[in-house]
């Protein structure tokens, strides 16, 4: 559940917003919509967290995260589709770059031994060990699976493209909300 509690979203002496509270629950689908300029992106982005909102707060439900799909289709043409995936994991991507680094350097430190331990609780406790697993029999998108996860996301035409980079939402939770830079909310 995502809850907006007397949101305001001022640009200078503009008020694009006041007031506004709203809720959106499980299971439904939320489309926003309106003319150019109306600031349905703008409203995205304070609930995403990309964009302070000037006043109120933007709450998620107990455990959920919020993960967001960028209308970029070219932005992950150097990843494998399994890599793009597991990035809608925000943290669990982190620690999995921070982990791989430290096992890739050659002059491994005793403070490195003591961070990777670190890192590796973390990672057990996030469900790191079954991470590719689950992604990769995430069905979101069917047609970017028909593919080995280990090609390329320019191997996929344009067309194909938006529906493989949903599975980006993917992100090791149940509940899973996702925003688009245009005005979807799923």
């Amino acid at each position: 559940m995502i809850t907006l509690s007397n949101i305001a979203v001022q640009f200078g002496k503009r008020v694009l917003y006041q007031d506004v509270n709203m809720k959106f629950t499980n299971g439904n689908i939320y489309g926003v919509i309106g003319a150019n300029g109306a600031g349905k992106s703008t409203l995205l982005k304070a609930i995403s967290g990309e964009l302070e909102p000037t006043k109120g707060t933007v709450e998620l439900g107990p455990g959920e995260r919020l993960s967001v799909l960028s209308q970029d289709h070219f932005k992950f043409d150097d990843q494998t589709v399994l890599d793009t995936v597991l990035q809608g994991h925000t943290v669990l991507w982190s620690v999995m770059q921070e982990r791989n680094a430290l096992y890739a350097k050659e002059d491994f430190t005793d403070e490195d031994g003591i961070k990777v331990a670190e890192l590796e609780d973390k990672f057990a406790t996030i469900g790191g060990y079954t991470a590719e697993n689950d992604a990769a029999t995430n069905r979101r998108c069917v047609s970017c699976w028909r593919k080995p996860s280990s090609v390329n996301l320019t191997t996929f035409s344009l067309t194909n493209r938006p529906t493989t980079l949903t599975s980006k939402r993917w992100n090791g939770s149940k509940t899973i909300w996702a925003t688009l830079n245009t005005p979807f909310l799923w």
